[in-house]
């Protein structure tokens, strides 16, 4: 426009109206001139300010109709445009938004709220409102406007546009593009706004489509606004969302980024130097220069990094950023964290301003040096020393506590908790309790949190009670960890802590209460409030099925954490678990199916799918002898290893798999995709270690499984699983081993001392992990000591041992591990009949319900009660033991041997040979015994050769086997020799 000639008639207008009195419009008018042609930001808004108060004067004492006609929202809108246009518009001078320009971006807002408040349909304010709320960073404030303005306009394009940007900053790049969707659908105008693009790239960005976020940004750079140096303006386009300052420095600030990940170094570099150009001397200068060393960095030009952030001076308000932009490069690309505390040094040599100190100590902490933050803290706490700063308090005790210096933490909380009364001292005392946890000191804990709890009165407000929420939380955790304490200390198992559940069913009323004052068409706001409902009824389930064994309570509760939030995956798989324990197979197979079909990489649900094909297998229910559900079972691990094959723990879990459907010989070669996805040498990979370790262990190379799962242990992942199969196999070499292993005779456990010694190590493995299951392994880790004194033979052992079982026996009398080992001690003490008994109660047990865990304890009960039915010729009782051994898993060599033994006995040699050379399949061939009775039966059924063949084995492995060569290899070759 021509601002000399509006100049001419505005001093026109000011001498008429001098002799009328001030006028709103007319200091408006001098804002806009003062700031269009000279520039003079000062004068501008003093002159706005003179505008609004002029304006409030002339308004606020009108009544009814009147006051509407003369609050006039058209022009208060116009006001506001201006202030914000100061702050935040192009142009605006540089502020960290804590000056002056600061205090008008809050009055701009000011007069959006009151003219919102008035006129709430009003939709061009309530947008605008919106994007001040987002530059102040209080997104959930721009939320619920924004909110509220598509409850009056489901159209209103720009609110999805904001929607989405929010959404996107937040990592959300699906609902992001969701509201971009919406707004399409309302305008497809809206693809020729800038912020469309801007969205659009961040959802790209975060999906990892870098091409196509690059495409989307160049084309954004063609959009008119974007652009205003060196480019031609057309008439501005009328936005009720106008692109910021922020917004366009936000594009090339990406697209500087993209390129050279694109391989587009060239026009990264000239996207840099336009940048710079573009905003020289604005707020938004620094993040160019940030963007330009880092793209100096991508060049491996660390000193020319370093060299543009030097650039800035101390005076530019951005110093600070630049500064540190430069401490991270000396601190990830120099490892030099002297110079990356130097950096913050001087920002506050230079601003010596209760932020930057506060920015210095956050600086030094990172870098571990706790005592010279608590300095820089009180530094920044001698800067005000009339006001109390909480969170500064709260920073300095935190500091303190990871100098260790506990004492002098506490003693620093309680006396700052003298000073500070009232609300202020909640989140201290909190913090204070969480130190006295970490103590132990569980009853000081206990009494800080019920009076943060107590600070919040009657108050029900949403903040209120989203705190209170959170304190009873931590009062339950702490009520939890003293009981576990005291069980601990007493050397007895961790059981169930009413407080515990008293707090949290508190906790879960409360979050309740919460979403019913919710508005039900927020989405946005209910849905994280139903992921913490969720959350919280989860952990109640999970107490009441771990603690008090009260599995329905607990499925009420998962049912109910699964109505808020059906995608909890640990709650579909705690129901999943559950309804597989009380033989519910179908339910348990569709909950599965549910959390698969959202999470198809979930390996726990992966397993119990495979396991309850398993047990779909053994009752035949669906395919002629399980056939398919075997297969089933480890489709879901080997769709795993296909997209990973080194992940170990899925490989682990197909091992045992394999085992049990049957096919161990399908294992080395997932080892060796494993060991070629292998990042580092095979032999300094733990968890490789341990899946060759697991699978050596099952192939009854005992020596070699030992050695592999001992290096395997040095990973504390690994660590649990090895030791416990390190112990299993000292306790049982042979896998094949049957009763006669328990009788005297037998060779005995000559030193329960590296036994001993593992299990310790299994304890302090168990401790350390703080393991949810710890209340069953404290129980094995006593059924394994008790096993290694059976194991001597030794009588006074013996007798100790089977007291420490009988010991577990009376508050768990269906422990499976501890009944098994119970019949062992007492086939040892050559108390058959009362083993058997046991053995026959393990049986009905299994009957009742197949507990997964204990798989091999029932496994081997039905072995050893069939070895008792062999003994008493009571063959169809064993047969039928063996089958159902077989059935649970299809590589238990033990129980083709046992059916092979019931058909030799039958003197059915054919049918005897066919299941021994299973037997011998299974074993690996490495068991001589088992060779004996296959080389004995193909004896038998006249097949000389393969008798032959089988002898020449064992004599490979035993030479000095006895009678193998006389009884059966020389008879044998006669035979061959006269037929």
């Amino acid at each position: 426009g021509n601002l000399a000639e509006a100049e001419e008639h505005l001093e026109l207008l000011n001498e008429v109206q001098a002799s009328i009195g001030d006028s709103a419009e007319l200091a408006f008018l001098s804002s806009l001139l003062a700031w269009r042609k000279r520039q003079d930001a000062k004068t501008a808004l003093d002159m706005l300010n003179n505008t609004l108060t002029y304006h409030i004067t002339c308004f606020k004492s009108a009544v009814g109709y009147d006051f509407f006609v003369k609050l006039n929202a058209d022009f208060m809108m116009e006001i506001a445009k201006e202030y914000l246009q100061h702050t935040t518009g192009p142009g605006a001078p540089a502020s960290d938004g804590g000056g002056p320009l600061g205090n008008y971006l809050l009055r701009g807002i000011k007069v959006l709220e009151t003219l919102t408040r008035f006129v709430p349909g009003l939709l061009p304010a309530q947008i605008l409102l919106a994007k001040s709320k987002l530059t102040q960073s209080d997104s959930d404030a721009a939320q619920r406007i924004l909110h509220q303005c598509l409850r009056l306009d489901p159209s209103c394009s720009d609110a999805y546009i904001l929607m989405a940007r929010i959404y996107a900053d937040q990592d959300q790049p699906h609902a992001a593009l969701q509201y971009l969707e919406h707004g399409l659908s309302h305008d497809f105008g809206v693809r020729k706004h800038p912020l469309y693009h801007l969205v659009k790239a961040k959802v790209k960005l975060q999906s990892r489509e870098l091409q196509e976020a690059a495409d989307i940004l160049t084309d954004a750079l063609a959009l008119p606004g974007v652009r205003t140096v060196g480019v031609k303006q057309g008439p501005a386009e009328a936005l009720v969302a106008p692109l910021t300052l922020a917004d366009r420095a936000s594009i090339f600030e990406m697209l500087i980024d993209l390129y050279p990940k694109v391989d587009r170094m060239k026009q990264a570099t000239q996207i840099v130097q336009d940048a710079v150009a573009e905003f020289a001397g604005t707020p938004e200068e620094v993040r160019i220069s940030v963007a330009n060393s880092q793209l100096a960095l991508e060049k491996g030009e660390i000193d020319q990094a370093l060299s543009i952030l030097k650039t800035m001076p101390p005076s530019h308000p951005s110093y600070t950023k630049s500064m540190a932009a430069m401490a991270d490069i000396y601190l990830n690309h120099r490892k030099d964290r002297k110079a990356y505390a130097r950096c913050y040094k001087e920002v506050v040599d230079k601003q010596p301003t209760q932020q930057n100190f506060l920015i210095f100590g956050d600086a030094l902490l990172s870098i571990h040096e706790p005592a010279d933050a608590i300095k820089a803290f009180k530094q920044a706490l001698d800067l005000e020393p009339g006001r109390t700063d909480v969170e500064l308090v709260r920073k300095i005790g935190r500091a303190l506590i990871q100098t260790h210096d506990y004492d002098q933490a506490t003693r620093y909380f309680m006396d700052e908790l003298d000073k500070i009364k009232g609300p202020e001292a909640r989140e201290l005392r909190r913090d204070l309790a969480k130190l006295y946890v970490r103590l132990q000191k569980w009853q000081e804990a206990i009494r800080e949190l019920e009076l943060a709890k107590d600070s919040l009165g009657d108050d029900e407000g949403p903040t209120a009670l989203k705190t209170k929420i959170e304190i009873l939380v931590e009062l339950a955790n702490v009520h939890r960890e003293v009981a576990d304490a005291r069980a601990t200390r007493s050397g007895q198992t961790p059981g169930a802590v009413s407080e515990f559940a008293d707090y949290l069913r508190s906790a879960t009323e409360l979050q309740k209460n919460l979403m019913h004052r919710a508005p039900t068409d927020s989405r946005d706001i209910v849905q994280p409030m139903a992921r913490r409902a969720a959350t919280l009824n989860y952990q109640l389930g999970e107490y009441y099925e771990k603690r008090e064994a009260n599995f329905d309570t607990a499925v009420a509760y998962y049912t109910v954490a699964n109505r808020y939030d059906d995608t909890h995956g640990d709650c579909i798989l705690a129901l999943a678990r559950i309804k597989m324990r009380q033989g519910e197979l179908d339910i348990c197979e569709k909950q599965l199916h549910n959390l698969l079909r959202v999470d198809q990489g979930n390996e726990e649900a992966s397993m119990m799918m495979a396991e309850l094909m398993m047990q779909l297998a053994t009752q035949g229910a669906r395919s002629t002898g399980g056939v398919q559900e075997y297969k089933d079972a480890t489709f879901y691990y080997q769709k795993l290893l296909e997209r990973k094959p080194d992940n170990y723990r899925a490989l682990a879990k197909l091992i045992f798999l394999l085992k049990r459907a049957g096919r161990l010989q399908d294992a080395p070669k997932f080892i060796e995709a494993a060991e070629k996805a292998c990042s580092k040498a095979v032999e300094q990979e733990c968890g490789l270690r341990f899946c060759n370790g697991v699978l050596k262990r099952w192939q009854n190379r005992s020596q070699e499984a030992l050695v592999d799962l001992t290096a395997a242990q040095r990973d504390s992942e690994y660590r649990i699983d090895a030791l416990t199969y390190m112990i299993e196999i000292y306790l049982s070499p042979d896998n094949n081993a049957g009763i006669e292993a328990l009788e005297p005779q037998s060779e005995a456990l000559e030193n329960a001392g590296p036994v001993e010694s593992l299990v310790d190590e299994l304890r302090k493995a168990y401790a350390q992990s703080r393991s949810n299951r710890w209340d069953k392994w404290s129980l094995k880790l006593k059924v394994f000591q008790a096993k290694a004194k059976i194991m001597t033979k030794q009588k006074a052992k013996v007798d100790q041992g089977l007291q420490m079982l009988n010991e577990i026996f009376v508050d768990q009398k269906k422990f499976v591990p501890a009944l098994l080992a119970m019949s062992m001690g007492m086939i040892v003490q050559k108390n058959h009949a009362k083993a058997r008994n046991q053995l026959k109660r393990i049986a009905d047990l299994a009957k009742m319900g197949y507990d997964p865990d204990f798989a091999d304890d029932f496994e081997k009960s039905w072995l050893l009660l069939a070895d008792m039915y062999i003994a008493s010729s009571k063959y169809d009782l064993a047969s039928s033991l063996c089958h159902l051994a077989k059935d649970h898993n299809r590589s238990c060599g033990r129980a083709w041997e046992q059916l092979g033994l019931i058909y030799e006995k039958e003197q059915a040699y054919k049918d005897a040979a066919i299941h021994y050379e299973m037997a011998w399949d299974f074993c690996s061939q490495a068991v001589p015994s088992v060779g004996y009775r296959l080389a004995f039966n193909y004896l038998k059924a006249k097949r000389y050769v393969a008798a032959i063949t089988v002898c020449q084995k064992v004599l490979q492995l035993r030479p000095d086997y006895p009678k193998i060569r006389e009884d059966i290899l020389n008879k044998a070759r006669a035979s061959l020799r006269t037929s």
